[in-house]
């Protein structure tokens, strides 16, 4: 006679009861028993750092040496009873030869999963991340990324809710594929600030993908990519200023956006090569400055179902309005303000049409 597992929701009686034993205990992959999970009620945080040990506690004096570690502690060894309650990482100074996975692990928490990964350029460590020269706490694998889960240098999956903060993530290291810096997957809500992003000429930047929930915040691109930000499967982003830093280079849209996603941002500052930005699927791109303002040396493209709405208002430019200032097929109020006029624009396929509101 062959045993198996309980099934989920399909199984009552004693089948019933032992499913119920089986998913208050933490498991590891193979669903071998680690003990019953710990319920916090209050925030935890735990360390890593480069003269640490995987055999400690994780505490500020014992602390972890490899982050994965850390990740996979808190994924499977509790449980976050109160919604305003957060599990954060600190990462010393170093380099971490890591692939990382983070997830809700092996047993999904039955409360909200606020967790947190700092690294050293965030504020948790400095008052004001923006005046540092370099983030010191610096993910560098030197081996390729492989199957799934390793869709990119950090890789966040899952119904969870991670914060990544303060690192300079770096995939150029990789022998034979740059791959993409950040990734996330199925409806994972997902922050990246502060943080540093070098070489992804075989991935990109930010890889959001199947209903995800996204934001960056004063990141910093230093490396050439596919895209900046590919989204696509109904995900939503928000995307707060993007440094560019040198002369980028993207072979790919700079912002590619499909299958009914959501992309509301400020235009990146700095200077990059490539097209500006597509839209395809039924997808939209808020952008709050002008096509003018977004980085790429040719123009973006949408296809019938997807929208560009352009700035909010009015958009005020010094000089004569041409067709270029705006999106094939799009219209927008737009300011003179230099001869003092204000007009409703409209770019009909290159020739541009107007109605005077002064």
């Amino acid at each position: 006679m062959t045993a198996r597992l309980p099934t989920p929701g399909g199984d009552s009686g004693t089948w019933g009861d032992v499913l119920n034993t089986f998913l208050a205990v933490g498991h590891d992959a193979s669903g071998k028993n680690i003990g019953v999970r710990e319920v916090l009620t209050a925030d935890r945080t735990y360390y890593v750092e480069k003269t640490g040990s995987d055999s400690n506690d994780g505490s500020i004096g014992t602390p972890w040496l490899t982050i994965q570690h850390a990740i996979n502690f808190v994924t499977s060894a509790l449980t976050i009873a109160n919604s305003c309650s957060f599990v954060s990482i600190l990462v010393g100074p170093g380099i971490y030869d890591e692939i990382l996975s983070c997830g809700p692990g092996d047993g999904v928490p039955t409360g909200e999963s606020g967790f947190t990964l700092y690294g050293s350029g965030t504020s948790r460590f400095n008052p004001d991340p923006s005046t540092i020269s370099g983030w010191t706490t610096i993910i560098r694998p030197t081996t390729d990324l492989t199957s799934p889960p390793q869709y990119g240098v950090i890789s966040v999956i899952g119904a969870c809710e991670w914060l990544i903060s303060g690192f300079d993530i770096d995939p150029s290291h990789m022998p034979t594929y740059h791959g993409s810096a950040v990734a996330t997957y199925s409806g994972a809500d997902v922050g990246v600030e502060f943080c540093r992003l070098g070489d992804s000429t075989d991935g990109v930047n930010f890889d959001i993908e199947q209903d995800t929930t996204f934001f960056t915040f004063k990141d910093t691109v230093y490396g050439n990519a596919t895209s900046c930000i590919y989204a696509t499967n109904f995900s939503k982003c928000n995307v707060y200023p993007i440094t560019f830093e040198g002369a980028l280079t993207f072979s790919g849209p700079i912002f590619d956006i499909s299958e009914g996603s959501i992309l509301d941002f400020n235009p990146p500052t700095g200077t990059a090569t490539g097209q500006k930005f597509s839209a395809t699927g039924g997808s939209t791109i808020t952008n709050s400055g002008s096509l003018a303002d977004l980085p790429g040396n040719s123009g973006g493209t949408i296809d019938a179902t997807s929208y560009y709405n352009g700035a909010p208002g009015i958009r005020q430019k010094a000089g004569a309005i041409i067709a270029s200032d705006l999106l094939a097929g799009t219209s927008q109020v737009i300011q003179d303000t230099s001869g003092g006029t204000t007009k409703l624009y409209f770019n009909n396929a290159g020739t541009l049409m107007s109605v005077d509101l002064t």
